[in-house]
Protein backbone atom coordinates (compact mmCIF):
# COMPACT_ATOMS: atom_id res chain seq x y z
CA UNK A 1 0.00 0.00 0.00
CA UNK A 2 0.94 3.53 -0.91
CA UNK A 3 1.74 5.76 1.85
CA UNK A 4 -0.32 8.88 1.81
CA UNK A 5 0.08 12.29 3.70
CA UNK A 6 -3.32 12.85 5.32
CA UNK A 7 -4.99 15.72 7.78
CA UNK A 8 -7.44 14.47 10.48
CA UNK A 9 -9.77 17.37 11.24
CA UNK A 10 -11.87 16.25 14.22
CA UNK A 11 -14.25 16.80 17.24
CA UNK A 12 -12.32 16.46 20.85
CA UNK A 13 -14.55 13.85 21.59
CA UNK A 14 -13.05 11.44 18.95
CA UNK A 15 -9.77 12.32 20.68
CA UNK A 16 -8.81 8.77 22.15
CA UNK A 17 -10.77 6.94 19.19
CA UNK A 18 -9.25 8.59 15.93
CA UNK A 19 -6.10 8.85 18.41
CA UNK A 20 -5.83 5.61 18.88
CA UNK A 21 -6.51 4.16 15.03
CA UNK A 22 -4.13 6.73 13.82
CA UNK A 23 -0.79 5.36 15.66
CA UNK A 24 -1.91 1.95 13.95
CA UNK A 25 -2.55 3.19 10.28
CA UNK A 26 0.14 2.99 7.70
CA UNK A 27 -0.01 6.70 6.52
CA UNK A 28 1.59 9.26 7.83
CA UNK A 29 -1.38 11.40 9.86
CA UNK A 30 -1.64 14.76 11.47
CA UNK A 31 -4.48 15.78 13.66
CA UNK A 32 -6.19 18.61 14.68
CA UNK A 33 -9.32 18.66 17.16
CA UNK A 34 -11.72 20.95 16.77
CA UNK A 35 -14.06 22.21 20.91
CA UNK A 36 -16.78 19.90 21.11
CA UNK A 37 -18.97 23.06 21.70
CA UNK A 38 -19.04 23.99 18.24
CA UNK A 39 -21.89 21.01 17.93
CA UNK A 40 -24.02 23.69 19.67
CA UNK A 41 -23.93 26.28 16.99
CA UNK A 42 -23.66 24.36 13.11
CA UNK A 43 -23.06 27.53 11.53
CA UNK A 44 -20.06 28.12 13.73
CA UNK A 45 -18.64 24.51 13.17
CA UNK A 46 -19.11 24.81 9.68
CA UNK A 47 -16.99 28.14 9.57
CA UNK A 48 -14.02 26.62 11.60
CA UNK A 49 -13.98 23.60 10.13
CA UNK A 50 -13.76 25.53 6.78
CA UNK A 51 -10.78 27.50 7.96
CA UNK A 52 -9.17 24.33 8.94
CA UNK A 53 -9.79 23.20 5.50
CA UNK A 54 -8.38 26.85 3.69
CA UNK A 55 -5.44 26.36 6.60
CA UNK A 56 -3.99 23.69 4.56
CA UNK A 57 -4.31 24.64 1.41
CA UNK A 58 -0.96 23.88 -0.60
CA UNK A 59 0.27 21.49 2.60
CA UNK A 60 0.85 18.46 0.24
CA UNK A 61 -1.30 15.80 2.06
CA UNK A 62 -3.38 13.49 -0.27
CA UNK A 63 -6.89 13.99 1.42
CA UNK A 64 -8.34 15.63 4.25
CA UNK A 65 -10.43 13.48 7.08
CA UNK A 66 -13.19 14.74 8.52
CA UNK A 67 -14.01 13.41 12.16
CA UNK A 68 -17.52 14.37 11.89
CA UNK A 69 -20.36 13.08 10.12
CA UNK A 70 -23.32 15.79 8.76
CA UNK A 71 -23.73 17.05 12.33
CA UNK A 72 -27.02 19.19 11.92
CA UNK A 73 -25.68 20.05 8.72
CA UNK A 74 -22.50 21.86 9.97
CA UNK A 75 -20.87 19.89 7.84
CA UNK A 76 -23.20 20.81 4.78
CA UNK A 77 -21.73 23.42 2.25
CA UNK A 78 -18.06 22.99 3.03
CA UNK A 79 -15.59 23.42 -0.22
CA UNK A 80 -12.93 21.67 -1.15
CA UNK A 81 -9.82 23.58 -2.10
CA UNK A 82 -6.71 21.82 -3.18
CA UNK A 83 -7.27 18.43 -1.39
CA UNK A 84 -10.05 16.36 -1.27
CA UNK A 85 -12.31 15.83 1.78
CA UNK A 86 -13.11 12.19 3.36
CA UNK A 87 -16.24 12.60 5.67
CA UNK A 88 -17.80 9.54 7.41
CA UNK A 89 -21.71 9.20 5.95
CA UNK A 90 -23.88 9.26 8.93
CA UNK A 91 -25.92 11.84 11.09
CA UNK A 92 -23.35 12.75 13.70
CA UNK A 93 -20.37 10.77 15.90
CA UNK A 94 -22.80 8.62 17.16
CA UNK A 95 -22.67 6.25 13.86
CA UNK A 96 -18.61 6.43 13.85
CA UNK A 97 -18.79 5.28 17.11
CA UNK A 98 -21.65 2.43 16.34
CA UNK A 99 -19.69 1.29 13.48
CA UNK A 100 -21.64 1.81 11.12
CA UNK A 101 -24.96 3.45 9.60
CA UNK A 102 -26.95 -0.03 10.08
CA UNK A 103 -25.96 0.02 13.76
CA UNK A 104 -26.98 3.09 13.95
CA UNK A 105 -30.30 2.50 12.40
CA UNK A 106 -31.02 -0.41 14.35
CA UNK A 107 -30.63 1.58 17.56
CA UNK A 108 -32.57 4.13 16.48
CA UNK A 109 -35.84 2.21 15.52
CA UNK A 110 -35.58 -0.28 18.09
CA UNK A 111 -35.22 2.27 20.80
CA UNK A 112 -36.49 5.98 19.37
CA UNK A 113 -36.27 7.60 22.75
CA UNK A 114 -32.54 7.14 23.60
CA UNK A 115 -29.98 9.72 24.23
CA UNK A 116 -26.55 8.32 23.64
CA UNK A 117 -23.47 9.40 25.94
CA UNK A 118 -20.21 8.61 24.34
CA UNK A 119 -16.79 8.57 26.74
CA UNK A 120 -15.42 11.43 24.78
CA UNK A 121 -18.69 13.66 25.30
CA UNK A 122 -18.20 13.10 29.01
CA UNK A 123 -15.01 13.80 29.34
CA UNK A 124 -14.73 16.78 27.45
CA UNK A 125 -17.33 18.34 30.19
CA UNK A 126 -20.60 16.92 28.70
CA UNK A 127 -22.42 15.87 31.68
CA UNK A 128 -20.84 18.22 33.97
CA UNK A 129 -21.76 21.32 31.42
CA UNK A 130 -25.16 19.66 31.45
CA UNK A 131 -25.35 19.67 35.19
CA UNK A 132 -24.47 22.99 35.30
CA UNK A 133 -27.40 24.42 32.49
CA UNK A 134 -30.80 24.64 32.53
CA UNK A 135 -30.70 20.20 31.88
CA UNK A 136 -28.94 19.96 35.51
CA UNK A 137 -30.12 19.31 39.05
CA UNK A 138 -28.72 22.22 41.01
CA UNK A 139 -29.84 24.04 37.94
CA UNK A 140 -33.08 23.40 38.20
CA UNK A 141 -33.56 23.39 42.00
CA UNK A 142 -32.21 27.11 41.69
CA UNK A 143 -34.77 27.69 38.87
CA UNK A 144 -37.22 26.51 40.80
CA UNK A 145 -37.00 28.04 43.33
CA UNK A 146 -36.81 31.43 41.83
CA UNK A 147 -40.20 30.95 39.62
CA UNK A 148 -41.74 30.15 43.26
CA UNK A 149 -40.89 33.44 44.69
CA UNK A 150 -41.97 35.46 41.86
CA UNK A 151 -44.93 33.53 40.50
CA UNK A 152 -45.97 31.09 42.94
CA UNK A 153 -45.55 27.17 43.32
CA UNK A 154 -48.56 26.44 40.97
CA UNK A 155 -46.95 28.80 38.10
CA UNK A 156 -43.85 27.89 38.81
CA UNK A 157 -44.42 24.06 38.18
CA UNK A 158 -45.96 24.65 34.91
CA UNK A 159 -43.23 26.98 34.01
CA UNK A 160 -40.27 23.68 35.19
CA UNK A 161 -42.64 21.73 32.89
CA UNK A 162 -42.20 23.67 29.88
CA UNK A 163 -38.77 24.60 30.53
CA UNK A 164 -37.82 20.52 30.54
CA UNK A 165 -40.24 19.52 28.59
CA UNK A 166 -37.39 18.19 25.97
CA UNK A 167 -37.05 15.49 28.32
CA UNK A 168 -40.13 13.81 27.77
CA UNK A 169 -38.90 12.80 24.16
CA UNK A 170 -36.71 10.35 25.57
CA UNK A 171 -37.14 7.20 28.28
CA UNK A 172 -33.19 5.90 28.17
CA UNK A 173 -29.60 7.03 28.22
CA UNK A 174 -27.46 4.77 26.30
CA UNK A 175 -23.80 4.59 26.93
CA UNK A 176 -21.32 3.67 24.30
CA UNK A 177 -18.34 1.53 26.03
CA UNK A 178 -15.67 1.85 23.22
CA UNK A 179 -13.30 -0.73 25.56
CA UNK A 180 -10.34 1.97 25.24
CA UNK A 181 -10.08 2.76 29.78
CA UNK A 182 -12.18 2.13 32.76
CA UNK A 183 -14.76 3.56 31.98
CA UNK A 184 -17.44 3.19 35.70
CA UNK A 185 -17.22 6.90 36.87
CA UNK A 186 -18.55 7.78 33.28
CA UNK A 187 -21.04 5.47 33.43
CA UNK A 188 -22.07 6.55 36.76
CA UNK A 189 -22.32 9.94 35.26
CA UNK A 190 -24.91 8.85 33.20
CA UNK A 191 -26.90 6.68 35.95
CA UNK A 192 -27.31 9.72 38.10
CA UNK A 193 -28.78 11.76 34.60
CA UNK A 194 -31.22 8.81 34.14
CA UNK A 195 -32.07 9.01 37.33
CA UNK A 196 -32.77 12.74 37.74
CA UNK A 197 -34.63 12.40 34.13
CA UNK A 198 -36.61 9.26 35.19
CA UNK A 199 -35.21 7.40 31.66
CA UNK A 200 -33.83 3.92 31.79
CA UNK A 201 -30.59 3.14 31.23
CA UNK A 202 -28.38 0.70 29.05
CA UNK A 203 -25.12 0.08 27.92
CA UNK A 204 -23.93 -1.19 24.59
CA UNK A 205 -20.09 -2.06 23.06
CA UNK A 206 -19.04 0.15 20.23
CA UNK A 207 -17.44 -0.58 17.29
CA UNK A 208 -13.86 1.33 15.63
CA UNK A 209 -14.32 -0.40 12.04
CA UNK A 210 -15.37 3.22 10.72
CA UNK A 211 -12.71 5.20 12.59
CA UNK A 212 -10.18 2.57 11.44
CA UNK A 213 -11.33 2.81 7.69
CA UNK A 214 -11.22 6.43 8.23
CA UNK A 215 -7.56 6.14 8.89
CA UNK A 216 -6.18 3.83 6.72
CA UNK A 217 -7.77 5.22 4.10
CA UNK A 218 -10.04 2.10 3.54
CA UNK A 219 -13.45 4.35 1.86
CA UNK A 220 -15.77 2.34 0.59
CA UNK A 221 -18.02 4.18 -1.28
CA UNK A 222 -20.96 3.16 1.52
CA UNK A 223 -19.91 4.50 4.19
CA UNK A 224 -17.35 7.45 3.13
CA UNK A 225 -18.00 10.80 0.77
CA UNK A 226 -15.07 11.19 -1.18
CA UNK A 227 -15.44 15.61 -2.18
CA UNK A 228 -13.13 16.04 -4.78
CA UNK A 229 -11.43 19.70 -5.15
CA UNK A 230 -14.25 22.51 -6.02
CA UNK A 231 -17.01 20.21 -5.16
CA UNK A 232 -18.98 21.29 -1.66
CA UNK A 233 -20.78 19.32 0.47
CA UNK A 234 -24.59 19.04 0.93
CA UNK A 235 -27.25 16.79 2.74
CA UNK A 236 -28.40 14.18 0.29
CA UNK A 237 -31.65 13.51 2.61
CA UNK A 238 -31.30 10.02 1.60
CA UNK A 239 -29.82 6.84 3.12
CA UNK A 240 -26.36 8.10 2.09
CA UNK A 241 -27.15 11.52 4.34
CA UNK A 242 -24.50 13.77 3.03
CA UNK A 243 -23.23 14.26 -0.67
CA UNK A 244 -21.19 16.81 -3.28
CA UNK A 245 -23.42 19.61 -4.54
CA UNK A 246 -21.62 18.64 -7.98
CA UNK A 247 -23.55 15.57 -7.75
CA UNK A 248 -20.61 13.35 -7.36
CA UNK A 249 -21.18 10.93 -4.34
Amino acid sequence: METKRLKIIACCVLFRELSLCAAYSPHLIDVEFLHRSLHSEPDKLREEVQKCIDANVGMGYDALLLGYALCSNGIANLVARDTPLVIPKGHDCITLLLGSREAYDRSFWDNPGTYYYTPGWIEREGVEKERMSVQGEEARATIYAQYVEKYGEANAKYLMDMLHSWQKNYSRALFIEMGLVDMDEHKEQVRKVARNYNWGYDETKGDLRLVRALVSGEWEPEDFLIVPPGASTAPSYDEHVITCACGVT
